[in-house]
């Protein structure tokens, strides 16, 4: 789930209650928004039902929380998911629906009209459409996957849905009629932890692999791949050894990846064919680009933050860049960090300390997620297998 999300100069962050934006790196232009995730039930309900009895108050329940949350490109509406599986739309604030999730939606994201649908994932495979106004309808599902569903994008006009999921595939489906496939792009080895469109004919896709892939989507044919620990010096991961001593398994499960897993990938709408990498155990960002002259994927630069990089977003208005960062020595100390975009370079311009009571919009979780349970094990029983059919010949 993403944890910053920026448009048009305007930085919007979400703790576990409140809705924060901050407007032009300011102080004085943080605003918060509280949004009353629980259902109010008034006492006089049950005299009116003739029961008499006073609602129990149960202590060891929690209170519901945010678990995401997505700010239209309007910014007229905002939704928001909760870790006890409720969905709810405010239109300037002002809640216009309440609906029950069958699942915690992990995926949120608005179709590209100011009055259009949201369009909400969670990671067992489910899409489903809402449709957004003063009086919003209920869920439809509009496509189901076999397999953990990790990221999902819609084209510039609102055609196609994009899927990504566990079992190394994006899926182009179109939309809202999403029964209905346009075809599959397959090639990655590993999950597909991201996608994000260059253009609408372009798609660059991240995965576990360790690769970033450009696709022309439409077809499902893949035009390069890259594979981004390449550019950048990565240790190894050290808790491989560690993990298949732990492993009470068949010792000849393979092995979990030691390839450093593609987080993120962003591309800049400005039709430069810019994207953004974030690589498991890089504190920071790669920009590259893509040529489709040469056909070739292009490293433009390294950027390094001095900080653990939990998240970043791209403006789609000035093709800004924010990152949320915070100090692996004091947990609260984090601070959004603003790149500007010249030419086919990044300069940071400035930074921001997040006050005292936004900091608990990220707690102690990392935007990557646990990457280590995506990864497959595989079982090799084909030597067992002809043995056994050895010995019965």
């Amino acid at each position: 789930m993403s944890l910053v999300q920026v448009n048009d100069g305007t930085v919007t962050l979400h703790s576990t209650d409140k809705i924060f934006t901050i407007t032009d790196f300011k102080p004085e232009g943080v605003k918060q928004f509280k949004p009353d995730l629980e259902e109010k039930s008034t006492e006089n309900e049950g005299q009116q039902n003739g029961n008499t009895e006073k609602p129990k108050n149960n202590k060891d329940q929690k209170e519901d929380s945010i678990y995401s949350a997505c700010l239209s490109n309007c910014r007229q509406f905002i939704a928001i998911a909760t870790e006890k599986k409720q969905l709810l739309i405010f239109h300037k604030e002002k809640l216009v629906s309440r609906t029950a999730l069958s699942r915690k939606a992990s995926k949120l994201t608005f179709t590209h009209t100011d009055a259009g649908k949201l369009v909400l994932a969670d990671k067992n495979g489910d899409v489903y459409s809402v449709d957004i106004g003063e009086n919003c309808g209920e869920p439809k599902l509009v496509l189901g996957h076999l397999s953990m569903l990790l990221d999902v994008c819609l084209t510039s006009d609102n055609r196609f849905i994009l899927t990504a999921d566990r079992d190394e595939k994006v899926r182009v489906s179109h939309f809202p009629n999403s029964y209905n496939i346009k075809t599959f792009c397959l090639g990655h080895t590993d999950f597909v932890t991201s996608i994000s469109l260059l253009d609408d004919s372009l798609l660059v896709s991240g995965s576990g692999d360790g690769t970033v892939r450009i696709w022309r989507f439409l077809d499902g044919e893949q035009l390069k791949m890259h594979h981004v620990s390449k550019d950048v010096h990565l240790p190894e991961k050290q808790n491989v050894e560690k993990q298949m001593e732990n492993m009470i398994v068949d010792p000849k499960r393979s092995q979990p990846s030691e390839t450093p897993a593609v987080i993120k990938v962003k591309a800049f709408n400005n039709k430069s064919n810019l994207f953004l990498v974030q690589m498991e155990g890089l504190d920071g960002c790669i920009l590259y680009s893509y040529s489709a002259e040469t056909n070739s994927i292009q490293l433009q630069q390294i950027i390094r933050c001095d900080h653990a990089l939990l998240d970043f977003s791209i403006d789609a208005v000035n093709s800004d860049v924010v990152f949320l960062t915070h100090t692996k020595e004091e947990a609260s100390n984090f601070v959004l960090l603003r790149y500007k975009l010249e030419g086919s370079k990044l300069s940071e311009s400035e930074a921001f300390k997040i006050p005292s009571e936004i900091l608990a919009c990220v707690g102690d979780s990392n935007a990557g997620g646990d990457l280590e349970t995506l990864h497959k094990r595989w079982f090799d029983n084909m030597k067992d297998y002809l043995e056994r059919k050895q010995i019965r010949i």
